[in-house]
């Protein structure tokens, strides 16, 4: 299909893009995606009767149907009435799950009670591991209607005229006109190219946002702030009207936000989540040190210091979170692989309300000898069966190694890895793959999946 994609006019490929677009309308949001909107209540904590009566029949469920929760619950692991009723008691009882269990045992968190069509998310993680995650519609509608939810509380409403930056392939490698991006007709989103943004193409950008005239961005943190430094430089303004700009899947760092919205003239709110559907947690105020608000009704958080302890408020330490509403594979105090400073807690719980500040994603970017900077590759690992994990080094402008750590006696398909990555950065580099037994890591215990040593 994607060879097909490339070859079609622009405006065919707009009409296949806005095709797709109505089927994902569709599945993200149908009739239980307005109920959940509804219910919604961001006042809500964990310890509501009603929420947490919830969430231990979740909990429960999980515990019956999850072959890797089966042993959890024993008849005696609950010593009376009041505990059994209790939701940090029980999810006590759960061990800590981290993604090499994960990865290594995917079919035991699976739900045996599979009722209904699912799907599956591909995620290569933040340090390069990927992951296959069965969801289902109603957990698909659940994730949307919160997403949504955070829009409409930074002055959003649903389907508003937007513009996306990600990490799509929407951009032919071999177009030769300077149009960077393309039309989603039913999400009423404009699609621009992470991969083209450079000196040369910001006034091409610049234009189509001129004339798209969305009401708010969304955007890794790396490509809006690289659009933003290149207006600036080139002195011009955007005259767009903006309501907001919505970053995720970076870190985004202080020194963005405060360019971005000199730029943009508009409030920047961050987002965090994953594939994995584990956590959500979103800024709700536009400020340098804004909290990140946890909702309750979607996950429970636990922010774990090295020794398994919760730390106090002020104090880094892991995210371990705890999915409410995908059946099909429930993750419950799953360890994410990023880091997290708390801000406050739940009051009476060990979970986790606010954060201060997420630790993690914090990548480099690649950079061209046009001076194109290529950041989130992690796109190119997605539904790539066999790595264990990976790591992209851009040794010279001319020069990138991938390095691999593959399942034992896996092979993958080594063309296909470089050429998806060639898709992003050009053809400008040599490109070498590399096979190592392990990566390297940091203190925290995680490596960056980008290096640039230019």
């Amino acid at each position: 299909m994607k060879n097909l994609y490339d070859i079609l006019p622009i405006f065919f490929q707009n009409l296949a893009i806005s095709i797709y677009g109505f089927k994902l309308r569709r599945e993200r949001h149908g009739v239980e995606y307005r109920r959940i909107l509804q219910d919604i209540d961001l006042s809500l904590s964990p310890r509501d009767s009603k929420l947490e009566s919830s969430i231990i029949h979740f909990l429960m469920e999980a515990v019956h149907s999850v072959p890797a929760y089966g042993d959890v619950l024993s008849e005696s692991s609950l010593r009376d009435e009041e505990e059994i009723n209790d939701v940090v008691s029980i999810l006590k009882k759960f061990p800590i799950t981290d993604k090499n269990k994960l990865r290594e045992n995917q079919k035991f968190y699976v739900s045996n009670k599979l009722k209904a069509k699912v799907f599956i998310n591909h995620t290569s993680g933040s340090t390069g591991t990927p992951l296959e995650i069965t969801t289902n519609a109603l957990a698909l509608q659940f994730n949307y209607a919160f997403f949504h939810r955070f829009l409409f509380e930074v002055g959003v409403s649903e389907f508003e005229r937007s513009a996306t930056f990600a990490g799509r392939i929407i951009v032919p490698k071999k177009q030769r006109s300077s149009v960077f991006w393309r039309k989603n007709y039913a999400m009423n989103t404009l699609l621009l190219s992470s991969y083209h943004i450079s000196k040369k193409n910001a006034k091409a950008y610049f234009d189509a946002l001129e004339s798209w005239k969305p009401t708010y961005i969304d955007s890794y943190p790396s490509a809006i702030y690289e659009l933003a430094s290149l207006f600036k430089e080139l002195d011009i303004k955007p005259s767009v009207n903006l309501k907001a700009i919505v970053t995720s899947s970076e870190t985004l760092f202080h020194y963005q936000r405060k360019l971005i919205e000199e730029v943009f003239d508009c409030p920047v709110f961050d987002h965090y989540g994953c594939a994995e559907q584990a956590v959500v947690a979103f800024q709700l105020k536009s400020e340098k040190n804004a909290p990140y608000f946890v909702p309750a009704q979607y996950c429970l958080v636990e922010v774990l210091d090295d020794s398994g302890n919760p730390v106090s408020p002020g104090d880094e330490g892991r995210l371990i979170c705890t999915n409410l509403f995908n059946s099909s594979m429930p993750l419950i105090r799953y360890d994410i692989g990023d880091r997290a400073i708390l801000h406050e807690y739940y009051p009476g719980t060990p979970f986790a309300k606010n954060l201060a500040r997420i630790s993690g994603r914090v990548d480099d970017v690649i950079t061209t000898i046009e001076g194109v900077k290529v950041g989130r590759l992690d796109p190119i690992l997605k539904g790539l069966k066999g790595i264990k994990e990976a790591q992209i080094v851009q040794h010279s402008f001319n020069l990138i190694e991938i390095r691999l750590v593959l399942f034992d006696g896996a092979s993958i398909d080594e063309k296909k890895l470089v050429g998806l990555l060639r898709d992003r950065v050009g053809d400008s580099f040599s490109i070498d793959v590399e096979y190592v037994k392990s990566i390297p890591r940091n203190k925290s215990g995680k490596f960056r999946s980008v290096i640039s040593k230019v």
